[in-house]
């Protein structure tokens, strides 16, 4: 049975199986995922394996799975997390294929910013995203995030613009999102 970090509800963070890690792939390497990340590089499967073994070892648990109803719908982590100036750079993606609720998208991120803020004891996130992923941008608005600055980024050919968003633990402790979801 896999160890549960936090549920709300139907959705919940989860350790990551071995037995995950093949969907896991696969989504992230999928286009629509795949064109929302700051890195260009198709990760293999072997790369996919030495990262799993890396997290395995980690102390303290940064990568989840991210699970509706029990299941496997997504991942949701800490790409960096510095525990001396307590900040981290979180992120997280959905299976594209499925027809998960609309505020799927919100909970992954609650989950990852709760256990962020309350578990690590995070002060701030730090995260960068793509201007044109116009969703996320505004969902991460939504949870109390301020775009902090911006710069570009060569990606797939192209020079694309990308926003550094900023939450600060007393910006998401007002947040309407923190205090109606927890």
């Amino acid at each position: 049975m896999s160890k549960v970090y936090i549920s709300i509800g139907d959705y919940a963070i989860r350790e990551i199986e071995e037995s995950d890690l093949s969907q896991l792939l696969e989504w992230r390497n999928s286009p629509e995922i795949h064109s929302k990340m700051l890195t260009d590089h198709i990760i293999t499967w072997d790369e996919h394996l030495a990262w799993f073994k890396k997290i395995k070892e980690q102390d303290p648990t940064l990568n989840f799975a991210f699970v509706y109803q029990d299941k496997l719908v997504g991942y949701a982590g800490y790409t960096k997390y510095d525990p001396v100036t307590k900040t981290g750079d979180g992120g997280s993606y959905l299976a594209p294929e499925l027809d998960l609720p609309v505020d799927a998208g919100i909970y992954s991120g609650e989950l990852l910013l709760y256990y962020g803020f309350e578990t690590l004891g995070i002060k701030k996130t730090v995260t960068d995203v793509f201007l044109d992923n116009e969703r996320v941008v505004k969902m991460n608005k939504l949870m109390g995030s301020k775009i902090i600055s911006s710069h570009k980024l060569k990606k797939g050919g192209k020079v694309k613009e990308v926003v550094t968003m900023e939450l600060t633990y007393e910006d998401w402790r007002k947040s309407f999102y923190r205090e109606f979801f927890l």
